[in-house]
């Protein structure tokens, strides 16, 4: 399973680039008109680490948001989460919570297998996932015989 790798550019990348890209510059230009060479060299540094803060802010509050919501959510919200179609990561966090509430969710074993034996290699990716995170055991018994 360690082939399966999906990669996508998401907002959060863009954000970070632009800032990183945005702040270094303004760095450069900064310690250019103030202080000459030396002050180009540190101004980019600074510039690009200050960037760099600025722009994992907003992933880094999204990822706070989404969990604190799945932590306030009652188990029937869990649920509907994770009786929905088109299976995403917040889905394996919700089913995660509501075996963490002592919640039986054995019964999704069945859906996460078809998910594994799916053509879409994005599918088989949060199959795996969800094996992984909420079934560890099964998870365990499964990279046993694969590998």
């Amino acid at each position: 399973m360690n082939g399966l790798q999906y990669t996508r550019i998401t907002i959060f990348h863009v954000l970070w680039f632009v800032a990183v890209v945005a702040d270094t510059a303004l760095g450069l230009w900064i310690g250019f008109r103030y202080f000459s060479t030396t002050g180009v060299i540190a101004g980019g540094i600074i510039g690009l680490a200050i960037g760099h803060i600025v722009g994992c802010l907003p992933d880094w509050i999204s990822t706070r948001l989404f969990f604190r919501h799945i932590m306030r959510c009652s188990k029937e919200e869990l649920r509907a989460m994770v009786a929905a179609d088109d299976w995403k990561f917040g889905h394996t966090m919700a089913l995660l919570r509501l075996g963490a509430l002592g919640e039986e969710v054995r019964q999704e074993i069945p859906r996460i297998v078809d998910m594994l034996e799916s053509d879409s290699q994005l599918i088989r990716i949060y199959g795996w996932d969800a094996l992984r995170i909420v079934f560890t055991e099964e998870s365990s018994a499964v990279s046993k015989k694969v590998l």
